[in-house]
């Protein structure tokens, strides 16, 4: 197993496989703490820019229910690699995307906007 900035390369005895990233979507497959494959399917602006600003969630995503990242187990069988899914998260699981921009309203943020629906409408015009 080796990872690279969001790339995964898995070798076995029979195959080589490889998890590039395809366009903002990064597969990462890593050995547990238990010794099982897991997997996370990640947007990358999620692992990045979510960190770095409160309203990142706001100001980078289109709709309540944008991706953010998958979870699960992964599996070696008949030479190929199975992702089975455990896990899917929105931005809106994680984040209460009303409080957030109630917050950033009321400090002088999104003085256009009446509502968050209508600043994620408008991302999708960035």
């Amino acid at each position: 197993w080796r990872d690279y900035q969001g790339s995964t390369w898995i070798f076995t005895g029979e195959a080589c496989f490889e998890y590039l990233p395809e366009g903002d979507i990064s597969t990462q497959i890593y050995l547990s703490n238990e010794g099982t494959l897991r997997y996370t399917r990640y947007w990358g602006e999620y692992q990045t820019t979510f960190n770095q600003c409160d309203t990142a969630p706001i100001d980078c995503c289109t709709s309540r229910d944008e991706f953010l990242y998958e979870a699960g187990r992964a599996e070696i069988a008949d030479g190929q690699i199975r992702l089975i899914q455990e896990q899917f998260v929105t931005v809106s699981d994680l984040y209460d995307l009303d409080a957030l921009f109630a917050e950033a309203k009321a400090a002088g943020m999104y003085k256009e906007y009446a509502s968050v629906d209508e600043v994620l409408d408008a991302n999708k015009n960035k």
